[in-house]
């Protein structure tokens, strides 16, 4: 019994069991399939892919590359190779790297692949240029490298490109070549890595040519112009404005590699600093220019800008000095910054307190700071990368230079304005609006000197209102100013335009008439004298106030002067007045 039991369940297993390796092995193969999968998955996204030498990606490489920071002693070569081999890293995700201030020294890789069967000439291209230290290796599928060392701590700078950054020309071999990359610099690391063909080369450095060129252009147009303003109309806020432009001029040659390429390539210390002075200069520069134009000295806000702006320049004099490169880098960096910002807020208050053309001001520093950021987070990859937002920086400078030159000329219009207004009001008497004796005088020579050279007839007519210290007293001086009003309007309105009339000074009024001889004048002063005769002024409790005027009359003689001419109207006034006033008299 038990061995047919055991025999049955034999033969049941065996019924079952020979069919149990077969499904084992294919959930085994399919189990074995998807981790396979996934890690294969799992080891492409860790790995980027390479890059095709035939067409080279327009954008920089950084999604290419793997990163690796140095955390003790510099690496080797051979030492990177070991680390990117038998560690698995993340590709980037920005096309351009910004590792920020004072990072430690980095190691970047990525993979060239060229599949043809011939070598392609290629240029590899690395910036930004104020990289202290740069190590570029090639290694090929034979197994040798190509090596290149440059930077900017070094003397000559070999390999930089007045356009372009480091170029490092290479022939790329059939199959896949690896890039190795070391960087090192305590100023803001930024890992900007290009593959350009002969054509794309070309293209770069005639449009990195072509739009520096209208940069440096336009920025150099608005500061001559600002200093003839300043040496012609002795605008300081245009010297200010014109500073601040050329200052920003130099820090741009300097942190683009060009005055590395073309002044002073010999001359590492300089390079050191030159770009970090700069910022803080330019920045100086602007606010200063912001504290004139915005007339900021009188306030504590200006006080502020002013001891502030002086302290960051001495304190950066001694960095330089005593060689505080980190401290220089904190520095510039943290004022760059600042002043970025500060511009904002500062034209909102100037805004606010009504100052002239402080709304240019404030689009000019929120066109600034919009650059800024273009730059910014294109570099972090939150802006696609392109070169008009790498460079919005520039961009904004440009559209804040414009927009505070605007400024710059909203704001002497005003002055102009209101000193053609103060000028005016030098000539014009406050209270009747008719010109004052300067102001009659300056129109009445240039009537006589006409009336002179050709001998044609000019009268002049002086009028005195007839007890009007009386009126004053009686009804009080604000009727007697509404007297005043009133005479000045009959005689604006009865005079023709190419008359002078003035108020000559108290309660006289004189009138220069041009082609006008000494019987015609009379006649007019009569005819005012009527009018005035019956104009009514209504003082307090509906008193009327009625007036009366005295005149003299008197014509040009030949050769006569202006003042002698006034005097005999004046002497013909004085007789009407010892006998009787209210009518005209004429000297004869």
């Amino acid at each position: 019994m038990t061995r047919s039991k055991t025999g049955t369940r034999t033969g049941r297993a065996s019924a079952w069991l020979p069919t149990l390796p077969p499904v084992l092995a294919f959930c085994r193969h399919v189990l074995l399939a998807l981790l396979l999968g996934l890690g294969a998955a799992a080891q492409a996204a860790d790995a980027p892919g390479a890059v095709d030498a035939r067409v080279p990606p327009s954008q920089p490489l950084g999604q290419h590359m793997r990163l690796l920071v140095e955390t003790g002693a510099p690496l080797d070569l051979a030492a990177a190779r070991q680390a990117f081999a038998t560690e698995q890293r993340p590709p980037a995700t920005s096309p351009v790297l910004g590792l920020g201030l004072g990072h430690r020294p980095v190691w970047v890789h990525l993979v060239i692949d060229n599949p043809t069967d011939h070598p392609l000439k290629r240029q590899l291209a690395v910036s930004p240029s104020w990289t202290d230290e740069l190590d570029v290796h090639v290694v090929h599928p034979a197994g040798d490298t190509a090596s290149w060392h440059t930077g900017d701590a070094l003397a000559g700078a070999s390999y930089l490109d007045d356009a372009l950054g480091y170029l490092f020309e290479h022939s790329v071999p059939p199959g896949r070549s690896k890039v190795l990359i070391r960087i090192a610099t305590p100023d803001p690391m930024i890992v900007n890595v290009q593959l350009l063909t002969p054509e794309t080369l070309a293209q770069q450095a005639k449009f990195q040519h072509s739009s520096y060129g209208v940069l440096y252009g336009f920025l150099a147009a608005l500061s001559i112009l600002n200093l003839l303003m300043y040496f012609g109309l002795g605008r300081r806020n245009s010297l200010y404005y014109a500073l601040y432009l050329l200052s920003f001029v130099a820090m741009n040659l300097s942190y683009t590699g060009r005055g590395l390429a073309w002044l002073w390539p010999e001359a590492p210390y300089l390079q050191r600093y030159v770009i970090l002075v700069f910022m803080v200069l330019s920045a100086a520069a602007g606010l200063k220019f912001a504290r004139e134009f915005l007339e900021l000295d009188q306030l504590v806000l200006g006080r502020i800008i002013k001891w502030a702006c002086r302290s960051v320049i001495a304190w950066m004099l001694l960095t330089v000095v005593f060689n505080w490169h980190a401290t220089a880098v904190f520095t510039a960096f943290l004022v760059s910054g600042v002043f970025s910002v500060a511009l904002v807020p500062i034209g909102a208050f100037a805004q606010r307190r009504g100052q002239a053309a402080a709304g240019y001001f404030l689009a000019s520093g929120i066109a600034s700071a919009i650059g800024l950021c273009a730059t910014t987070f294109s570099v972090w990859g939150l802006l696609p990368f392109t070169p008009w937002t790498y460079r919005g920086v520039e961009m904004g400078t440009m559209a804040e230079a414009l927009l505070l030159q605007l400024a710059l000329v909203q704001f002497m219009r005003a002055q102009m304005l209101k000193r053609l207004d103060a000028e005016r009001d030098a000539r014009v008497d406050a209270l009747t609006q008719l010109a004052n004796r300067r102001g009659f005088l300056e129109q009445a020579e240039v009537a006589h000197s006409v009336a002179v050279r050709h001998q044609r007839p000019l009268a002049a007519v002086i009028l005195d209102i007839d007890h009007f210290k009386a009126i004053n007293d009686r009804h009080g001086h604000a009727i007697g100013d509404e007297v005043l009003r009133s005479v000045g309007q009959t005689l604006a309105r009865l005079t023709r335009s190419g008359d002078c009339l003035a108020r000559w000074g108290g309660e006289e009024f004189i009138m220069l008439l041009p082609e006008t001889d000494l019987e015609t004048a009379t006649q007019f002063a009569e005819r005012i004298r009527c009018a005035l005769e019956e104009m009514v002024v209504i003082a307090k409790h509906d008193v009327r106030v009625q007036i009366t005027a005295s005149f003299g009359v008197a014509q040009l003689k030949t050769e006569q002067p202006l003042e002698k001419l006034i005097i005999a109207a004046d002497d013909a006034l004085y007789s009407v007045k010892q006998s009787g006033r209210n009518r005209v008299a004429r000297a004869d």
